[in-house]
């Protein structure tokens, strides 16, 4: 397997320099193999394309951007399937909605805890509207970037209700979540 040098970031700062494999630097990820289900190689390449997954205070990885081949990410699938249960990681197959990395994750929170098609809906807005702000800002208009901002809030605050409100399913399968 691949090995490669990328850095660890604190939730609370620092930077920790690390040497591993592809397999070391996909579980040093915040929530990126917390359901135990791998992401299919073109959400991999997708994320590791970026060279960076920063979950702010729950930390981050950075990397120099690069991309899997089919084989490795066969031998990535192989080493996940042959750990032991609790760190296990098995392959489903995604819907074909599900292209980039924040599609991966919208779509892991329906399949694997139940969560209502609506989740989808309201994280794209939520983040569709932060890159809409983040435009705004590097293009000086202050005007577009206020708006912009109470317009994330209010959906944050939608798709926040709605992740409260189906919380118990979170440490449940999605075969014993709540109807």
């Amino acid at each position: 397997m691949r090995t490669l040098s990328y850095v660890v970031l604190g939730g609370m700062g620092g930077e920790f320099p690390e040497h591993g494999t592809v397999a070391d630097l996909l579980r040093k990820i915040p929530y990126l193999l917390t359901a135990q289900i791998l992401p299919p190689l073109h959400v991999v390449n997708d994320l590791l394309a970026k060279g960076v997954d920063d979950a702010g205070m729950s930390g981050g990885c950075e990397w120099e951007p690069f991309q899997l081949s089919e084989s490795e990410w066969d031998e990535l699938a192989r080493h996940f399937q042959s750990q032991p249960a609790d760190s296990a990681c098995v392959f489903v197959q995604p819907p074909d909605w599900v292209v980039t990395v924040e599609d991966w994750q919208s779509w892991i929170m329906i399949h694997k805890y139940g969560f209502p098609e609506e989740f989808r809906q309201l994280e794209r807005e939520v983040r569709d509207l932060e890159r809409a702000r983040k435009q705004a800002m590097s293009e000086g208009n202050q005007d577009l970037v206020d708006e912009l901002h109470l317009r994330v809030i209010e959906a944050g605050g939608r798709l926040s209700e709605l992740v409260m409100s189906h919380r118990d399913r979170i440490n449940k399968p999605a075969g014993d979540a709540p109807a």
